[in-house]
């Protein structure tokens, strides 16, 4: 690192919590992924920079985190574009979103796949070999691209015919071993404290309400991944809840 660099600014400017933070950054502790599948045409880019020279600034903030390689810097997720065209710009210092704790390689290509929802269009074979550098099962299907591997075996799941005299909508969800066990182990905790309402519409409004929740705040947009952090959530509640009961008992006991 040069001392240049060094000078320049980098600053935490606000802790959000729940492991993400707002910094304000210069350019050059900025590093683009080797690759990326989302392209913009040149005029279209050089129309992001009009909007940023004559703003002076990025009204959407790129997704970065700590370069697994060299911490210090940061590693751009998504926003490539938006940080190249403030450069084009001459904007030097930007205000970024990071995810603070050390993410994967897995994890970090698996984001700028689900994250990438700029204006533009994908390289499809460029997007198809960032998937498959992607080994982690659970990062790849976090990227939501899972489908483009073609090295994974088929797993067609058959559901028998269902007939009823309503309208339904059949849904499969496809876990993972370990999110199963642990979606099981939820499923049959709050079966036994009969908070479970299926036959009730109130009830679906407020499971929809807690997914939209889940899946902004531990920013998972995958229906597998959101119900698995739920069922997470609810056993580590019990467990808490358990803990706290375990505690009560001797100092109740000690009053008497």
């Amino acid at each position: 690192m040069t001392e240049a660099i060094e000078h320049k600014i980098r600053e935490k400017l606000l802790d959000l919590g729940n492991g993400t933070s707002i910094w304000r950054v210069h350019l050059d502790w900025l590093r683009e992924m080797e690759e990326n599948a989302r392209v913009m045409d040149p005029d279209r880019f050089e129309r992001l920079v009009a909007n940023v020279r004559k703003d002076a600034r990025l009204e959407s903030l790129p997704l970065v985190t700590p370069n697994p390689e060299r911490p210090e810097e940061f590693l751009i997720i998504s926003g490539h574009h938006r940080t190249r065209a403030a450069r084009s710009a001459g904007v030097m210092e930007i205000v970024v979103l990071c995810i603070d704790q050390g993410l994967s390689m897995d994890q970090i290509k698996s984001k700028q796949l689900a994250h990438n929802f700029l204006n533009g269009e994908d390289d499809k074979q460029m997007l198809r070999r960032i998937v498959a550098q992607i080994q982690d099962q659970d990062a790849l299907i976090e990227s939501g691209l899972a489908h483009l591997r073609e090295d994974l075996p088929d797993q067609r799941i058959q559901v028998d015919e269902v007939k009823f005299d309503i309208d339904f909508e059949v849904v499969n969800v496809v876990f993972l071993s370990h999110q199963k066990q642990k979606f099981d182990q939820a499923i049959e905790l709050l079966g036994d404290k009969g908070d479970i309402l299926v036959e009730e519409l109130p009830a679906f409004a407020r499971f929809k309400e807690a997914v939209a929740k889940t899946s902004q705040q531990y920013n998972i947009r995958n229906v597998p991944g959101i119900l698995a952090k739920m069922a997470e959530v609810v056993l580590e509640h019990a467990a808490a809840a358990e803990a706290a009961e375990g505690e009560q008992v001797p100092a109740e006991a000690a009053g008497e």
